[in-house]
């Protein structure tokens, strides 16, 4: 049944989330995917969440997380839109809090140069997955007690100063990418 879940996986990214929702149960209840079980359980919840059906969507994501061990970050990410979307704001901050923690080492790791062969896009994301986290004041990529009224680099620049290990890094980590 590892078809159902691709060919489910590319309905959802094409729109055409409820016709991917049949095919991701026909393949959880089957048991028989080739896949971890994380991923059918993963795309259920995305093809709700799209679909409005936000609090199924939580139940099948936190399913998702706990058969990949929380370490696939996508999935906290639908959980915060889930939650978001549901009206949870406390349990979708928590959710993009863990998400937000293991940043700073991923980071390490992406700036270490790759093979291409191994490199693998990343898959896209829906704005509409993540509306609710935008309707709910949520924002992504700062904490809740920053002063909006400086500069992007504000942070940046105090955090070189105190640490000047991390310019070398960040140097170190912007040459090594691939030009274009």
């Amino acid at each position: 049944m590892r078809y159902h879940v691709d060919l489910a996986q590319s309905l959802i990214v094409m729109g055409r989330s409820a016709e991917a929702v049949p095919l991701l149960e026909e393949a959880i209840r089957r048991s028989d995917v080739a896949a971890p079980r994380f991923v059918p359980y993963g795309a259920l919840g995305q093809a709700l969440i799209r679909l409005g059906r936000n609090d199924e969507a939580i139940d099948w994501l936190l399913a998702a997380r706990e058969q990949s061990s929380g370490l696939i970050p996508q999935i906290y990410l639908l959980l915060v839109a889930a939650y978001a979307n549901a009206g949870r704001i406390e349990d979708a901050r928590r959710e993009l809090r863990d998400y937000v923690k293991p940043a700073a080492d991923v980071h390490a790791a992406r700036c270490a140069p790759q093979h291409e062969a191994d490199a693998k896009p990343l898959p896209t994301s829906s704005s509409a997955s993540f509306d609710g986290v935008a309707r709910s004041g949520l924002r992504d990529h700062v904490d809740e007690d920053v002063d909006a009224g400086l500069p992007i680099t504000a942070g940046v620049q105090a955090e070189f100063a105190e640490r000047p290990d991390a310019a070398r890094r960040s140097r170190r980590c912007r040459s090594s990418a691939p030009s274009s």
